[in-house]
């Protein structure tokens, strides 16, 4: 109903691109599906971007640089299923004007859902079923 709602009468274009990472996605898994669906030139066609991840969080203090690990800020991360966690600054740049052009003058939507719990979650093994 609100599809129809939405395109309809209110002549909004209504694109999905449903790109699923199950629960064994790591942290760098996570940060090339971004990657590559910030690469793809057809979001442009589109009216606005919407992006939602669902995973755990946690507050973290990362160093400020690499090369300088006596500087550090807290961030806000989701975990990946190896527990690593990427701030999300880091998986909020692939859609920046620079980094993706198709998507310049355009608004974007962006949900994170995620607990900010102490405790990381790992996937269960087959031998707990």
């Amino acid at each position: 109903m609100l599809y129809t709602l939405c395109t309809v009468h209110c002549q909004y274009c209504v694109h999905c691109v449903l790109c699923t990472l199950c629960c064994t996605a790591c942290a760098q898994e996570m940060l090339s599906v971004l990657t590559e669906l910030s690469a793809d030139t057809s979001l442009g066609h589109d009216d606005c971007f919407a992006l939602c991840l669902m995973s755990h969080g946690q507050l973290r203090t990362l160093p400020v640089s690499s090369s300088d690990s006596s500087q550090t800020v807290e961030c806000e991360c989701l975990l990946g299923s190896d527990c690593a966690a990427v701030p999300t600054s880091c998986l909020l740049a692939p859609f920046s004007n620079d980094r993706c052009p198709s998507l310049r003058g355009k608004p974007r939507i962006v949900i994170f859902q995620a607990c900010r719990g102490g405790m990381c979650l790992l996937p269960p093994s087959l031998k707990s079923f």
